[in-house]
């Protein structure tokens, strides 16, 4: 049977068949609180259930207070009782007949304002009662919620609504139960493994909904009987909250429980939701506005279009354990949608299925847990047994270590001995060369690859070059004088940087380009100081050109006499053109001195 224009006939129904559910045409009477059977008169209309009260004019607003009215009639003494649906926001249930008024059950206190009213959602099966024909009325205020409405309340035998209250009650404090225990169990096992971010945001999110499910329906009634605009407030806020941090725990949860992958996901999600927090601090009434949801039922609707593609996505690249989480993912957002649309329309349904989609989803991600758990233990497993096994190989190592150590120690006992008298004996080497260098006349440095003047040099180096050349540029000192550009210049920079790092072929090859002989400029000697330069490679351990010596041995004087013979040659040459051929003893003796003087500076410049 179903009320049709505020008339509900039992009289063929039989209530072994089941309960029957009060739906239909409810008598509403706008801003009026029936007492008695007189006050069921005037104005009214007829409201179906599940169906706000601003449907009927536009001048009842969301806010307001009025009557529903149904006329139960063919009971024949049979005895009933009522169990609940819901009733936004405070209500009392009143039996109307001949014989009097009888106060069935209430849910808060009611208010023909916000001040008076005290809202309260209240589930519950009333006592059995008997009657024959009689009035049911329900006088409602709402001031504290989105709309104004009834849900379908029933009747029947108070047997059959116990067992369904009580199964309902069960089976959401059993949910609940869930909810809180595994929150706890990931969040120990975050505290005991702190890189396993999954689990911490996992509890988290299962403590959101935990307390979601708190406040939703008309759990609060069970722990408070007594009505309190506190409370109710508390849980109309976090109801709305919960929307928006869900979404971010779980996108929390995803991004660690695949190592990351969704990184830029979880963070605009992060910023979108808590960036709603001061919302919290709104006046209650904000929170009664049915356009308000629009906000977070937007964002989770945007927010599960995102996760679906990021899920195929993983899916379909193989990552692991992605199918189970897409689908378990898939069932949630499904729950989530669906609670959504009873908000959009309240006639759909007051039963939300998020809690139960959840209860699925978290045993598959315990299993996605228990799996990745087996491969880590695996993993420790096999690690720890390597460890044993590098352990053993390192003590193994570490006895053949202190056994080379203590024969290292006898060998290092000999070389040691042997390297001081190495020392000694390259320090007395060393003071031979230095004894020979301070000896020699003639300048003796070597020179690096960009030309610098290597130590040791001779002592003799100082007295040719007039100042300390170690660490000066010993091609600058030689042929400062040649000039950019020339053949010899250009001759002389090619052959410098072509022998390092090669062979000694290569150094053949080009040691034309160096000059054997310069004349530079002095300030003592108007013709300029004559230089003659000896070239001899320094190679590496692997025959390649190191460093260059150079032997530069000053000539000038030699030079100088040479050149003075060359002129008395040539002297003589034109005397013998000039002079008759005839024996002259003055010529002879002339002649005689000018050979020994040339012989005696031919021997001074070919001797040692």
């Amino acid at each position: 049977p179903e009320i049709k224009k505020g008339v509900l006939d039992l009289s063929n129904w039989d209530f072994k068949k089941g309960s029957v559910e009060l739906k239909g045409e409810w008598q509403f009477f706008w801003k009026k609180f029936i007492k008695n059977s007189s006050d069921i008169k005037g104005p009214s209309h007829f409201l179906k259930t599940n169906t706000s009260w601003t449907t009927l004019s536009k001048d009842y607003t969301r806010t307001g207070y009025g009557s529903f009215v149904v006329k139960v009639v063919g009971l024949k003494g049979r005895k009933i009782a009522f169990r609940s649906g819901y009733v936004q926001s405070a209500f009392e249930m009143l039996k109307v007949s001949g014989k009097g008024i009888e106060l069935i059950q209430k849910g808060g206190t009611l208010g023909k304002n916000s001040d008076e009213e005290i809202p309260q959602f209240k589930s519950f099966v009333t006592d059995s009662l008997k009657g024959d024909e009689f009035f049911l009325v329900l006088n409602v205020s709402n001031f504290h919620f989105r709309f104004g409405a009834i849900g379908n309340f029933k009747m029947g035998s108070y047997s059959e609504l116990m067992r369904e209250f009580e199964v309902e009650k069960y089976s959401i404090l059993s949910l609940l139960g869930i909810l809180f225990i595994f929150g706890c169990y990931h969040l120990g096992l975050f505290f005991n493994r702190r890189e396993d971010k999954a689990s911490l945001f996992f509890s988290f999110f299962c403590f959101n909904l935990f307390l979601r499910q708190l406040g939703s329906g008309s759990i609060e009634s069970w722990l408070f009987e007594t009505p309190n605009w506190f409370i109710f407030d508390i849980f109309l806020r976090y109801n709305y909250f919960s929307l928006m941090f869900g979404p971010a725990f779980f996108a929390g949860f995803l991004n660690h429980l695949f190592d990351k992958k969704l990184e830029r996901f979880q963070k605009i999600t992060f910023i979108f939701s808590f960036s709603q927090l001061p919302l919290i601090f709104l006046p209650t009434n904000i929170f009664t506005y049915k356009n308000i949801l629009l906000i977070p039922q937007t964002f989770i609707l945007t927010w599960s279009i995102f996760l679906i593609y990021h899920l195929t996505s993983l899916f379909l690249n193989k990552v692991i354990f992605a199918k189970l989480v897409f689908l378990g993912s898939a069932l949630l957002i499904f729950g989530a949608c669906y609670d959504v649309g009873i908000n959009f329309f309240p006639g759909f349904s007051s039963f939300e299925i998020t809690p139960f989609a959840l209860l699925i989803y978290i045993f598959v991600q315990s299993y996605v847990l228990s799996v990745k758990f087996s491969d880590a233990f695996k993993r420790e497993r096999k690690v720890s047994h390597d460890l044993e096994v590098q352990t053993l190989q390192l003590e193994e190592e570490m006895r053949i270590s202190k056994m080379l150590f203590e024969q290292l120690q006898v060998v290092n006992e000999s070389l040691e001995s042997k390297i001081l008298e190495s020392t000694s004996e390259l320090y007395r080497s060393a003071a031979k060369t230095q004894g020979m260098l301070a000896n020699i006349n003639k300048s003796i440095f070597s020179l690096d690859k960009e030309g610098t003047v290597l130590a040791p040099v001779s002592k003799f180096s100082k007295e040719i070059f007039r100042k300390d050349i170690v660490g000066l540029n010993g091609l600058s000192l030689l042929f400062f004088h040649f000039k950019k550009g020339s053949k010899q210049k250009n001759d002389l920079v090619h052959s410098f940087k072509g022998i390092f790092g090669r062979s000694e072929d290569n150094y053949l090859s080009l040691k034309g380009g160096f000059p054997e002989k310069v004349t530079i400029p002095d300030r003592e000697n108007e013709r300029g100081r004559v230089l003659e330069i000896n070239y001899v490679p320094l190679y590496d351990d692997k025959s390649r050109v190191e460093n260059l010596m150079l032997l530069v041995d000053d000539i000038t004087e030699v030079e100088h006499e040479l050149q003075e013979s060359k002129e008395d040659q040539l002297k003589y040459s034109i005397f013998m053109e000039l002079l008759p051929a005839k024996r002259d003893e003055k010529f002879c003796e002339i002649i005689s001195d000018s050979i020994k003087h040339a012989i005696f500076v031919l021997e001074r410049w070919v001797g040692p």
